[in-house]
This record gives C-alpha cells, sequence and structure tokens, in this order.
C-alpha cells in the first residue's frame, strides 16, 4: 500500500535538489578535490590575485584563514618560485564578527593555474602536499588537471573522509 503524500513530497524535493546541484562555489565550501571546481575558479570575477588580496592597504585587514598574513605571502611566493601561473585568492568575504566594530576580509585560499614542465609540477605538488597535510587532508595526486585549490588553513573546505 503506498502513502498518497509520497510523490507529493518526491515532487517537492526534487527541485530543492536540483538546486543545491547547482549552487555556484562562492556559497559552499570549496572542494579542493574537484578538478573542473578549481579550474572554474581561474575564471571567476570575484577572485582576484592573490598578491593584490593580501597586501590590500587598510582600513579593513584581511585575514588569510587563520594565517598571519605574512606567512601567506611567503607560502605564495614559495608557488610562485616553483612555477605556479596565476594565483588567485578565493572565497572571500567581509566578515563583521558579533560584538566587534571593525570588520575584516576573510579568504579560504588561492586557487594557482599548473604549468606543464613536469619538473616545476613535481615541486609545486611536493609543497602543496605539505601544506594539505598540515591543514588534515590527503593531497591530490597530479593527474594533469589545469589547477589546484591551496588552502590558508582547513576552515571551511570539504575534508576528506
Amino acid at each position: 500500500m503506498r502513502h498518497p503524500a509520497t510523490p507529493r513530497l518526491a515532487v517537492l524535493l526534487l527541485p530543492a535538489v536540483a538546486l543545491l546541484a547547482l549552487a555556484s562555489c562562492g556559497d559552499e565550501r570549496l572542494d579542493p578535490y574537484n578538478a573542473a571546481s578549481c579550474e572554474r575558479l581561474l575564471d571567476d570575477a570575484a577572485n582576484v590575485d592573490v598578491y593584490d588580496w593580501l597586501k590590500a592597504p587598510a582600513p579593513v585587514p584581511r585575514r588569510p584563514g587563520k594565517m598571519a598574513v605574512d606567512d601567506a605571502l611567503a607560502l605564495a611566493h614559495q608557488f610562485e618560485a616553483r612555477g605556479a601561473e596565476r594565483m588567485l585568492a578565493v572565497g572571500s568575504r567581509e566578515v563583521l564578527e558579533p560584538g566587534s566594530k571593525s570588520p575584516y576580509f576573510y579568504s579560504t585560499g588561492f586557487v594557482l593555474r599548473l604549468p606543464d614542465d613536469p619538473v616545476k609540477r613535481l615541486q609545486i605538488f611536493r609543497l602543496y602536499a605539505e601544506q594539505v597535510r598540515t591543514n588534515g587532508f590527503n593531497p591530490r595526486a597530479d593527474t594533469g588537471q589545469k589547477a589546484l585549490l591551496i588552502p590558508w588553513t582547513q576552515d571551511e573546505l570539504i575534508a576528506d573522509d
């Protein structure tokens, strides 16, 4: 015997599920394991050059995850020195904590375009593995993807289970 509310419930839930699947990365936690998602971040106009984002003048300070700005700059320079191309701060938003009068800009991490040179890619993936392991993730393998998402810290990223 079929419950009469079941088909109605399914009809109501299908559009909601479809909307969740279409939501943009800007409104969700970022998934560092999805190659297509990482590549789209390189073309997202909301993402800006990582150095421009980190060095933006006051009055609104920058917070790259839980890292100090100087540490985040050093990390970006390390990736650049290994051959990373086009690095963009991602997940940036203004935050005003309860009880505070001063907002700050927060970023989840940065996405970088990987070079074609296999030696440079290897150097980048080694540094990437150190960074993501520090943040509690397993690193992705080099499968020929064009982009990598580098978390500043593990905040708001989808952890691998």
